[in-house]
């Protein structure tokens, strides 16, 4: 076999091979992460009525705690930085545990 033979016979078989793995690798692409904008997401009614009233609460909550936060303010100034774990504090105890000094 001559290499015109080999090179003609490769051809025949790699090259079917190939366009069948671009077909391939293109359909899975867009099963995997095509579709998914198509799709869309819709939430029942009964779903939806249920975010709102957490949405509602959450928003009570937040108010709650700022007006705690206002009435701690007003009697004791320090206070953040004695419970707030964010404020760096100096060696201080967090909430529930005895205060080191």
């Amino acid at each position: 076999m001559d290499i015109e033979h080999f090179a003609v016979a490769t051809l025949f078989i790699f090259l079917p091979l190939l366009v069948f793995g671009f077909v391939f690798a293109l359909k899975w692409l867009e099963l995997k992460y095509g579709k998914k904008g198509a799709r869309g997401f819709s939430m029942s009614a009964e779903d939806q009525n249920k975010l709102d009233e957490l949405v509602v609460l959450a928003k009570k909550m937040e108010e709650r705690i700022l007006t705690l936060e206002a009435i701690l303010d007003a009697e004791s100034p320090d206070w953040r930085q004695t419970y707030d774990s964010t404020a760096k504090t100096d060696n201080r105890a967090t909430v529930g545990e005895k205060q080191v000094s």
